[in-house]
């Protein structure tokens, strides 16, 4: 068996010869002997840019497979990587092969000796392609290593394979037409395609019914023509085409070919220059997108002036078939990145833009314009041009759909936790908090807004009061929320307005984790009382919109003297939790500024507990065993030094050793409060406090 074509280093990882300098075999036996795993890494210096550029196909499918955010990290540290320059860039590639379960995999990781550059979130330099045995994927066959593929995704080909995916999802997919049949509905305007020029229609009873597109798309710092009140006579004449993006122009073509006379986009169909429109529109974006019969997004493009078809490289497009010549398992396989649909389209552009989390949820079909391939997704199916009838086992139950009690136990069960039916609503939540966090917003007042209509329609399922991105149900495991990420490429910050109260997850930048992660239905764990939570709605129509105020009322336990954070001097950003000078456990910060030169010591601040666990328990995530933490619970910094009954949360704790330690610490605090309110009851926590967190 060979493999052409490849680089040296391909064939080093791939073939039963390599160089024994270069290469180190690692097999690993992971209690039971028979669950071997087994690594060949190479280390080098040679960039992978270089060897794709020199014709290696491997090399061109992992750097792709990187996605367009870590390529610009990648040309950033290259651009910089002279003789002058302290960078120091070592490539990592390795095979790793780990139970039949488990395809093998090839990853790459680039790791320069100085991350501090100021990065986005996602530009992580790692990647993984899988590798799938040729046997298991009999349909890639016609794709793999020949056959013709067209340079363009706007080619007739493409355009007509997409109108053929929708056609067999309008006719066969009785979940995909649910929410587009229940009743006749156009929005307040839409862009009529059907003969001539495009012009702007304003609904009304006279308007045909007729199914409608929607777009999703990044405006760049490139504004498209827009929709202002002076130009609402001259658009339902005709919108001059010639004055519109790329984006905007190329959706047109894809909505004729689709067979659709409109389409719906926001920048033309709300007017941009009045706040009373906008306020009025944006509030029925959850009807539009979920009875749009198809949404076209221009994934790869990070503004108008690309549009959404592109130029590529066929051969990112078929299939790469390698032959790995050692190992249990030797043979033919399709090298393809790891969560092949997801991680192609999740990299693209579009998808750090927050308002797309909801444009895509809602939306009961989306067809994708992506780097090298179109890509669609519906509620039964997803698929590519690789995959022209949807990737085998990507069937009802993704993310795409909705339905809590489907998505709510799978997920919940993939973080060892109970599929408590009850429960699978929140977890859905969880996800889809988590997803849209990662997203960035032009304007931070639409924090709230960008996902209001998700919200609406969760609610029914909640069955529960929404309070700025929370639910009044199991409230208190939702404070434990906490921003995530790597502290070299994610910056903490609040917003510099105002967009929700401290102990809601909206009121701050960051990737969101475990927003909504409820452990027991009864919440049997929680140790603290909520009196009262309530938010003030900037439209008091609109509850699941803007907010500009809130409080929870508490009767709770609250520890201080003798507590305190400590940052870890090699981890800048995180930090550990001390009590009485001994390490109890973690913290983190909500808002945390990595401008100090040395590591951060905090003190001063209170400390609430919110849930307890009695006894040891362990949790296993993805096959992860964890220690679940005895005590979890809020950090908090009083807004006045002399009532101390105000508060701001800025983060959360966890104790994992000790726990009777942080207890004296809260019954310390109630001994040293002038004003002991013992009427309600002293214990191992000491008293209970009625306090304010805003």
């Amino acid at each position: 068996m060979e493999n052409c074509g490849l680089c040296w280093k391909c064939q080093s990882l791939l073939n039963t010869q390599y160089p024994k300098d270069l290469v180190i075999d690692n097999t690993d036996e992971y209690g039971d002997v028979t669950d071997k795993r087994i690594v060949r890494i190479l280390k080098t210096r040679e960039s992978v840019e270089i060897t794709a550029s020199n014709g290696c196909l491997l090399c061109l499918h992992i750097l792709h497979a990187l996605g367009i955010p870590a390529r610009n990290a990648l040309h950033q540290l290259t651009s910089v990587n002279d003789e002058a320059s302290p960078h120091d860039i070592v490539y990592e590639m390795d095979i790793f092969i780990g139970d039949e379960r488990d395809p093998p995999s090839i990853g790459l990781y680039v790791d320069p000796d100085n991350l501090d550059l100021g990065w986005n979130p996602g530009s992580e330099i790692r990647c993984s392609l899988k590798l799938y045995p040729e046997a298991e994927f009999p349909e890639m066959t016609p794709y793999a290593n020949h056959g013709e593929v067209n340079a363009s995704t706007g080619s007739d080909t493409s355009l007509s394979l997409a109108a053929a995916w929708l056609e067999k999802c309008s006719n066969d997919h009785e979940s995909c037409n649910r929410s587009t049949s229940v009743t006749a509905f156009l929005p307040s305007r839409v862009i009529d395609l059907g003969s001539g020029e495009p012009r702007l229609i304003v609904v009304d009873e006279n308007t045909p019914l007729l199914p409608f597109a929607t777009m999703s798309h990044c405006w760049g710092s490139n504004a498209p023509l827009l929709l202002l009140s002076s130009k609402i006579a001259e658009f339902q004449t005709q919108i001059p085409t010639s004055e519109l993006s790329k984006s905007f122009q190329d959706a047109f073509i894809v909505t004729r070919r689709l067979g659709l006379r409109y389409i719906w986009i926001d920048s033309l169909c709300i007017i941009q220059d009045s706040a009373e429109d906008w306020e009025k529109e944006s509030q029925s974006m959850a009807e539009v997108y979920s009875h749009s019969h198809c949404n076209i997004a221009a994934a790869h493009a990070t503004d108008g002036t690309q549009g959404c078809f592109i130029e590529r490289n066929p051969d990112l497009v078929k299939p790469l078939k390698v032959e790995l010549n050692w190992g249990p398992n030797p043979g033919t396989y399709y090298a393809l990145p790891w969560r092949y649909w997801t991680h192609n389209v999740m990299a693209m552009p579009l998808h750090r833009r927050a308002w797309v989390c909801q444009e895509r949820y809602l939306a009961p079909r989306n067809l994708y314009f992506g780097e090298t391939q179109i890509y669609w997704e519906c509620c039964r199916r997803i698929g590519s041009e690789t995959f022209p009838l949807g990737v085998p086992g990507r069937v009802a139950g993704s993310s795409k759909d909705l339905d809590p009690r489907t998505n709510g136990a799978i997920r919940r069960k993939s973080m060892g936790l109970s599929e408590t039916p009850e429960l699978d609503t929140f977890s859905t939540w969880d996800l889809i908090v988590s997803t849209y966090s990662q997203g960035k917003l032009t304007y931070s007042r639409d924090k709230l807004v960008a996902l209001s209509g998700l919200a609406a329609r969760l609610q029914k399922h909640t069955n529960s009061k929404y309070l700025a991105g929370m639910w009044r149900k199991h409230l208190a495991y939702q404070l434990l929320w906490n921003v995530g990420g790597i502290q070299w490429i994610v910056s903490k910050s609040r917003p510099e307005i105002y967009t929700a109260p401290s102990w809601s997850w909206a009121s701050t930048h960051g990737h969101i984790e475990d927003a909504c992660v409820i452990r027991h239905a009864d919440d049997r764990e929680i140790i603290m009382e909520i009196l009262a939570a309530e938010v003030e709605l900037a439209n008091e129509k609109n509850p699941f919109g803007q907010v500009k105020g809130g409080s929870l009322r508490l009767r709770c336990s609250l520890a201080k003297a003798g507590v305190h954070l400590e940052e870890e001097p090699m981890s800048r950003g995180s930090f550990n939790l001390f009590i009485n000078g001994v390490r109890g456990g973690s913290a983190s910060l909500d808002h945390y500024n990595h401008a100090t030169a040395q590591p951060v010591k905090q003190y001063g601040l209170h400390y609430l507990p919110i849930r307890y666990t009695a006894t040891y328990e362990t949790i296993t995530q993805n096959g992860v065993t964890m220690s679940v933490p005895w005590i979890s619970g809020l950090i908090v910094q009083a807004t006045s030094s002399i009532t101390q009954s105000e508060f701001l949360r800025i983060g959360t704790f966890e104790i994992f050793y000790l726990p009777e330690s942080f207890q004296a610490a809260c019954r310390q605090y109630s001994s040293e409060v002038g004003q002991v309110k013992t009427e309600y009851g002293m214990d191992q926590w000491g008293a209970k406090f009625d306090i304010v967190i805003i």
